[in-house]
């Protein structure tokens, strides 16, 4: 007689084994480690703003864990044409989140924004209220507050008597010479008046007779990007001087931001903030659902303090006036203080691109 005992018991071995190598499968395919997520960035092609781009790029990667994250950048003009162009290229490898660099974008974009279910991050400057429209499903929004902070800085400088706000072309087509009007209003204070200027060329010795014939006692400029001249002439000349938006970031003025004293200019350390928001966010599964609840719940530390999500998807920061001694708390002004009681300014392209 054959013994086929062995045999069968062989067999009933491999059995045994194939079945707990399948069934082993599922737990190995979960610990084996994920793809990276995909990022896409559209940044502007120009800027009046030095750097921007590069210096948003900066913060963005300081803070951004590279192992787990892939970066790809498109860039864009300031027409919604192109913005539009721009949002259907970096969506075409099909990112699990895109980030847009300056105002308006989000609106501008809308059209390819609504082709692909793709979560959004508008990194803001804050001046184009994020409330106002809400034109893709997936959007949220990183700002620097910066309307916010003009209105609270402006209700402060109320105390100093009349102020005199100086322009840049830049900046008078847009919303930050509201904000600060509709903040001496509320604080009582008076507009000694107003001048446009061209900071590439700037004729300081007219602003300096010009200005005391209003009767100001206090000066506040707005150039985006620009505006170190100026204001470091009229500090000459004995004026109170502050500055608004981005003004020459590096100058010791008086200025009211979403930014501590973390070191970095005010656009890096809204990329830095973007990136600990996007790393907070994309620790789970990579599906757009998913990725913009996480990203919607988040609260993270970044350079300007704690942040947290708002009930309209903003990222909000606590408003700090810097450069006038210790630094000052501002209260962020409510969302019905800032609605507009009269006809704003009109701003037909994207905010600093060029």
């Amino acid at each position: 007689m054959t013994n086929t005992q062995p045999q069968t018991t062989r067999r009933r071995l491999l059995k045994v084994l194939a079945a707990l190598s399948g069934a082993a499968l599922p737990a190995a395919a979960q610990a084996a480690p994920r793809r990276a997520a995909r990022v896409a960035v559209v940044l502007p092609r120009r800027s009046p703003y030095p750097a921007m781009a590069g210096t948003f790029m900066a913060g963005l990667t300081g803070s951004l864990d590279g192992q787990h994250v892939t970066l790809s950048t498109v860039q864009t003009g300031p027409t919604p044409r192109a913005v539009v162009e721009a949002a259907r290229a970096a969506l075409r490898d099909s990112p699990d989140l895109l980030v847009l660099l300056g105002d308006g974008l989000t609106h501008a974009a809308q059209p390819a924004l609504l082709e692909r279910p793709t979560p959004v991050l508008a990194a803001e400057f804050g001046v184009q209220r994020p409330d106002l429209h809400r034109p893709a499903p997936l959007a949220l929004t990183a700002s620097l507050h910066s309307w916010e902070a003009e209105w609270a800085h402006a209700r402060t400088l109320a105390r100093q008597g009349g102020v005199y706000l100086l322009i840049s072309h830049l900046d008078s087509g847009y919303d930050l010479p509201f904000a600060v009007t509709s903040g001496l209003q509320a604080g009582r204070g008076t507009l000694s008046g107003t001048t446009l200027f061209d900071p590439a060329a700037p004729d300081h010795a007219a602003l300096v007779r010009q200005i005391p014939e209003s009767g100001a006692a206090h000066v506040h400029v707005l150039a985006s990007g620009t505006g170190a001249a100026t204001v470091e002439a009229l500090r000459r000349a004995g004026f109170s001087v502050s500055a608004g938006g981005l003004t020459a970031p590096d100058l010791n003025v008086p200025r009211a931001l979403a930014h501590a004293s973390s070191g970095l200019s005010p656009v890096q350390a809204l990329g830095f903030d973007t990136g600990r928001w996007i790393s907070a966010a994309l620790s789970g599964p990579l599906n757009p659902t998913t990725i913009h609840t996480a990203l919607a719940c988040a609260t993270v530390t970044g350079s300007r303090g704690t942040l947290s999500v708002d009930g309209h998807g903003v990222l909000r920061a606590p408003l700090t006036l810097l450069g006038a001694g210790k630094a000052q708390p501002l209260t962020s002004p409510s969302l019905l203080t800032l609605e507009p009681a009269g006809l704003r300014s009109g701003w037909l392209h994207t905010y600093l691109h060029a």
